[in-house]
C-alpha cells in the first residue's frame, strides 16, 4: 500500500478538505493533461475528471482543442 493510501487510516487524516483554487486556462490545461494520464495517482485522475467536467462547457472551442492535440502527442 502507497504511504498517501495509508495515511487515510491515520486519526485525523480520513477527512475531506475544502480549498479554493485558481488557474488561468493555459496552466489548467497542463494540469489536465499531466493528471488524466493513465499512468497519474487514481485519486488525482478523479480530480481532474471533475475539473474537465467543469472546464468543458465553459470553453468549449479550446476543449475540443485540447482533446485533439492530446490525440496526436499521445
Amino acid at each position: 500500500m502507497a504511504r498517501e493510501q495509508a495515511r487515510l487510516f491515520l486519526p485525523g487524516f480520513a477527512l475531506y478538505s475544502v480549498g479554493v483554487v485558481q488557474f488561468d486556462l493555459r496552466n489548467l490545461l497542463h494540469f489536465l493533461s499531466l493528471r488524466l494520464a493513465p499512468d497519474a495517482q487514481y485519486e488525482i485522475r478523479e480530480v481532474a475528471r471533475a475539473m474537465a467536467d467543469f472546464v468543458q462547457p465553459l470553453f468549449p472551442w479550446t476543449w475540443e482543442a485540447f482533446l485533439q492535440f492530446r490525440q496526436y502527442t499521445a
